[in-house]
């Protein structure tokens, strides 16, 4: 059985709103128009972020597969680290700071971002190797394969 997954690109009608209760609890949904003029309603749980943050007009990308459309999102910038803001830029006034980042800091730094750069690179090889003989552009199989890491990483 092949599997197909579809990239579209749609605009924002109406944003999320009120909470609706439905038989899977409260929902909120997005509607959004896609370029072939089809309304889509991605449903999600009322305190989705990725949802309430898409507002009216605002362009999106969708993945259909099987089981339907899915937002395709950018990479979220993660929550604060324990690792200390790097201090080594301008402060504002023109004075520069000294830079605050221990040696052993810099290399747990420097391994974790090698990590996330080998399995961005294995995410991206999983594509290629689940789509291979599909037409997809490489544009999708990148943006496949950094849904698939951002998905895999939360």
């Amino acid at each position: 059985m092949s599997q197909s997954i579809q990239l579209h690109t749609g605009t924002v009608k109406f944003g999320a709103g009120k909470a609706f209760t439905t038989q899977h609890g409260d929902r909120i949904n997005v509607v959004i128009t896609l370029a072939n003029g089809e309304e889509v309603k991605l449903w999600g749980n009322p305190g989705d972020a990725t949802l309430t943050a898409l507002k009216k007009g605002q362009q999106c990308q969708l993945m259909k597969d099987q089981k339907g459309y899915k937002l395709i999102t950018e990479a979220q910038p993660e929550q604060p680290s324990q690792a200390p803001q790097a201090t080594n830029g301008n402060n504002g006034n023109g004075k520069r700071l000294p830079q605050t980042w221990s040696d052993d800091e810099r290399r747990a730094i420097a391994a974790k971002t090698e990590q996330h750069a080998k399995f961005l690179r294995y995410c991206y090889d999983q594509i290629n190797a689940q789509f291979a003989g599909q037409p997809l552009s490489e544009e999708s199989i990148r943006t496949l394969a950094i849904t698939l890491y951002i998905q895999s990483s939360k």
